[in-house]
């Protein structure tokens, strides 16, 4: 989350994947296909810190690992697009949210 903040407070910018996400139809076939291995990277990055958060009862979520990754991601890269038009508060708005919903139980 703090590398989309950076993005955010970097003068407005969406992420690299989010822009190529967003015009995916529309480009060609070879960055369709390096879009969706960069996609897919940080998806499996993600997924493995959320693994390792809840084994170590740092968080917790509904759903698996890469079901929440997934999630994470849509949600931070549209909390980056709405930041453009209404402001970093409703960026932060989103950050809190997520973090709400996976706190520890324990």
């Amino acid at each position: 989350m703090a590398v989309m903040s950076e993005i955010m407070q970097s003068g407005n910018k969406i992420c690299l994947p989010g822009s190529l996400q967003a015009e995916y139809n529309v480009i060609p076939e070879g960055m369709q296909a390096e879009a969706s291995v960069l996609y897919r990277s940080l998806q499996t990055w993600l997924a493995r810190v959320l693994t390792e958060g809840r084994e170590k009862g740092l968080m917790d979520f509904p759903g698996s690992p890469q079901g929440q990754a997934g999630l994470i991601h849509a949600a931070m890269q549209g909390a980056l697009q709405h930041a453009r038009a209404e402001g970093p508060k409703e960026f932060m708005t989103v950050v809190r949210q997520l973090r709400a919903g996976m706190k520890a139980t324990v």
